[in-house]
């Protein structure tokens, strides 16, 4: 998507930061009024429909961010355990 178009979306419409248990996630707002010009609006769509890469690079990127996330929850067990196990010293 052109750069033109991001920072209009941006500057009108913000970024939504959601905060989940594991991490925070940034957002778009689902309504969204800016002003573009129709045939810059239909050039950009049609690029991002057209992109084959864009799907793969997509999934490459959620496959990342899931693999992040278990290696979050791996290190999470481990840390509960060594708690455990200082807390047993503490009494």
């Amino acid at each position: 998507m052109p750069n033109d178009i991001q920072k209009n979306i941006r500057t009108n419409c913000g970024d939504i930061y959601v905060e989940t248990k594991k991490n925070i996630s940034v957002k778009l707002s689902e309504v969204c009024y800016i002003e573009i010009d129709n045939e810059v609006a239909k050039i950009a769509l049609n690029n991002l429909l057209n992109d084959s890469e864009l799907k793969k690079d997509l999934n490459f990127l959620v496959g990342n961010i899931d693999a992040k996330l278990e290696f979050i929850d791996y290190i999470q067990r481990q840390l509960k355990e060594v708690k455990t196990e200082l807390e047993q010293y503490k009494q």
